[in-house]
């Protein structure tokens, strides 16, 4: 006999805590309806505008609050940035260089943006030697009141249409990686460790500063978080992903689950060796558990490993709905229902937002069969 059929809100919560509601949540992962705008960038191009429709229609909203201050850096008066661009090389960019005034001298960041709004990339990091840590950790930290007030008018504009999550942002490990890059990070692992611990332990506490200022002011109940895949195997071990993610947002997420609030986490890459690290962590939802290629683990058995204790928010590839034909995308729906959906806990969703500023024709239809095929194949009975 199926379930009373619930309001999106409800449909989506019941599955992030592991529940069976009426039919599994579909989440449309990029598109916003509230703003009208889907992608990474965010994009008003009138090719999405079906796309957003559908959205707001038929699937359940997710949408993440980001408060001021989220990478962490300082928002203490005295530390001063600025920021210049220049000409390069690159065909389409600037160079951006943000310079960090600090009492042990200063720090550079160079960066290619895009005049066009393409991804960019880094060119220099922050911190890029042992000094470079010094002068990072000498910038005066202020910790910025937080003003909620937002989330609450947004919380009310969603209604009953899906969940709106606070962003902690990067977890500290993905703070560390972001200032020193991948490649400094591995290097390190191996001969500079306590570099990265004490940044991490910096990290950590301005966290956790942000999470207790969360609770105070009541935001939640769900907390979106990423970062951790830059410590995902083979780009490092299981054993320094336990050292550098598991050791820290453990302690960090705590407070989260003692109010009996609900961590959805974002990680690409390969999980298998790291599941039960997250499930120790306390982790209530997981996105987007990829298959090989992408990922290392299929999602039958993600699903025996998780079942019950962690939602799995996932796992329809974007690459595929850019490049699939519709009974692909069908299939694809109709078996992550049967692998993932059982007794609850599983939420449909691509595994990354849009990113083209323009949806093509064949985009937007694979998209709209992906809504369709979840509608069709994920009630529960």
């Amino acid at each position: 006999m199926r379930s009373k059929i619930l309001t999106k809100r409800d449909r989506y919560m019941a599955a992030l805590r592991c529940e069976e509601p009426d039919r599994v949540p579909i989440v449309v992962r990029g598109v916003n309806p509230m703003f009208g705008e889907a992608g990474l960038p965010p994009s008003r191009h009138p090719s999405f505008a079906p796309l957003i429709e559908a959205t707001a229609e038929k699937t359940e909203w997710a949408y993440r609050w980001h408060p001021p201050e989220e990478n962490l850096l300082s928002s203490h008066p005295e530390a001063t940035v600025t920021v210049t661009r220049r000409p390069c090389d690159q065909e389409g960019f600037d160079e951006e260089v943000k310079t960090f005034e600090t009492p042990q001298g200063p720090l550079e960041t160079v960066n290619w943006v895009s005049r066009e709004g393409k991804p960019g990339m880094t060119k220099n990091y922050l911190i890029e030697t042992l000094e470079d840590v010094d002068r990072f950790l000498s910038i005066p930290y202020e910790f910025k009141p937080l003003d909620a007030s937002n989330f609450f008018e947004l919380r009310e504009r969603m209604g009953q249409n899906g969940v709106l999550m606070a962003s902690i942002g990067l977890d500290p490990i993905g703070h560390v990686t972001h200032w020193l890059g991948l490649e400094t990070l591995a290097l390190w692992t191996l001969v500079e460790r306590e570099a990265i611990f004490r940044l991490l332990d910096e990290f950590y506490r301005r966290a956790a500063l942000l999470i207790k200022s969360f609770l105070s002011a009541q935001v939640g109940p769900v907390f979106a978080t990423l970062g951790m895949e830059q410590a995902t195997p083979p780009w490092l071990s299981a054993k320094d992903f336990q050292a550098y993610v598991t050791e820290y947002d453990q302690r960090l997420w705590a407070p989260i689950l003692e109010e009996g609030g609900v961590v959805h986490v974002h990680c690409h890459g390969n999980l298998r060796d790291v599941i039960p690290d997250f499930i120790g962590m306390g982790a209530g939802c997981l996105h987007p558990v990829e298959a090989p290629p992408m990922g290392d683990i299929e999602l039958h058995q993600a699903k025996e490993m998780l079942a019950g204790k962690v939602c799995i928010e996932g796992n329809m590839q974007l690459d595929d709905i850019y490049s699939k034909d519709e009974e692909f995308i069908r299939e694809s729906v109709r078996l992550a229902m049967r692998d993932a959906a059982g007794a609850g806990g599983f939420v449909l969703c691509p595994t990354a937002s849009p990113i083209p500023p323009v949806l093509e024709e064949k985009v937007l239809h694979n998209y709209l069969t992906f809504i369709e095929a979840g509608l069709d194949y994920g009630g529960y009975t």
